[in-house]
């Protein structure tokens, strides 16, 4: 890392500054953080995009059984990526999967309370 470089991960793209300009990297390019951490980052990511799959899959062929499943999983692995991220301490990466987990509470909440 240079002099004046500062490099930020935040949702799949990592954002370096370099003397006052910002230059954005994509996350295959990102090599900041240990092999180990890059590698669970992927892991989580794309098993949160298969629980949404899954989800998706469950609704077109209407197999209502398992939905309740799915959502409980994929609340539980939201929680546990937000509390990952705060354990590697990537700011920025730990606000998107708190937004995002903040915005599948919000509707979750509301698809229940209208009893679809």
């Amino acid at each position: 890392m240079k002099k004046h470089e500062k490099r930020v991960l935040f949702s799949g793209i990592a954002f370096v500054a370099v003397d006052g300009y910002i230059y954005s990297v994509n996350l295959f390019a990102y090599m900041e953080t240990a092999p180990a951490y890059r590698s669970l980052y992927w892991i989580l990511f794309l098993s949160l995009i298969a629980a949404g799959v899954i989800k998706l899959l469950l609704t077109k062929f209407r197999m209502e059984k398992y939905h309740k499943t799915i959502t409980v999983f994929s609340m539980v692995l939201s929680s546990f990526i937000v509390l990952f991220l705060a354990m590697t301490r990537d700011a920025y990466a730990i606000t998107v999967a708190f937004m995002l987990l903040l915005l599948k509470g919000i509707l979750l909440l509301t698809y229940v309370k209208t009893g679809s």
